[in-house]
């Protein structure tokens, strides 16, 4: 889970100013360590591999990292978001230990930040990981801020999904989030694990009710009438 910032930290250099963060971790993490057990190290030693070849790849760095939680850094935003989809798509690829399905999420938010001490501390790496525990394994979240940073700027085949306005823990207001989305990667989801939700923008499910006005009143006759109305019928009609 992510809920701290992870804490063993990067070597060399590290950019300062406006920088992208990405942290991922690994969805359903304890229950797939129970399935794998001793062959769980080399499966998380192996995806901290595939997410750092992707980093480097795209002139980002491993910030720091804790059990499966990797907080990643960039200087520019759209390095950061291909660096992303490089390192799902060889996640998505790779064969895993026992058949297993390592579904990892990941969370990307720009924000003003220094190095200290070898890593990063402040509010825009906690968003991110915030960003990032709302998302499901497979999907990569961005916010508002890295949107914008992008300037419309993605690469061919790279879209955008909005998904509304979230409430992230200990933030007072709420986040517009957006799903990145490219060919091969998937792309439905379900609500991002938040919470609450404000102000989403999926389609609300219709009445049962519809269409249902005589009996209603009917019902209504009956309440008003006696103190006990039993309403019988088969599951899913809209009791």
């Amino acid at each position: 889970m992510v809920d701290e910032p992870p804490d063993e930290p990067a070597k060399g250099a590290l950019p300062r100013g406006r920088v992208a963060f990405v942290v991922t971790d690994i969805d359903g993490s304890t229950a797939l360590q129970r399935r794998l057990g001793h062959a769980f190290p080399a499966a998380l030693a192996r995806y901290r591999e595939l997410l750092d070849h992707a980093c480097t790849r795209h002139a980002g760095r491993v910030a720091a990292v804790r059990g499966d939680a990797t907080l990643c850094v960039f200087a520019n935003p759209l390095a950061a978001i291909a660096a992303s989809i490089e390192a799902q798509a060889a996640i998505e690829a790779e064969r895993w230990p026992g058949g297993a399905r390592l579904s990892v999420r990941a969370g990307l938010h720009v924000g003003d930040a220094e190095p200290f001490r070898g890593t990063y501390v402040g509010l825009a790496v906690h968003q991110a990981m915030r960003i990032a525990a709302a998302g499901h394994g497979g999907q990569i979240l961005l916010s508002e801020a890295s949107v914008e940073a992008t300037h419309g700027r993605l690469a061919g085949g790279c879209t955008l999904r909005e998904l509304g306005r979230f409430g992230l823990k200990d933030f007072a207001r709420p986040e517009t989030l957006h799903q990145l989305c490219y060919p091969g990667l998937r792309s439905h989801f379900p609500l991002p694990r938040t919470l609450s939700i404000r102000g989403h923008n999926l389609p609300s499910a219709p009445s049962p009710f519809v269409g249902r006005n005589d009996l209603r009143s009917r019902l209504g006759q009956l309440l008003r009438e006696r103190r006990i109305v039993s309403v019988v019928g088969p599951a899913g009609t809209g009791k």
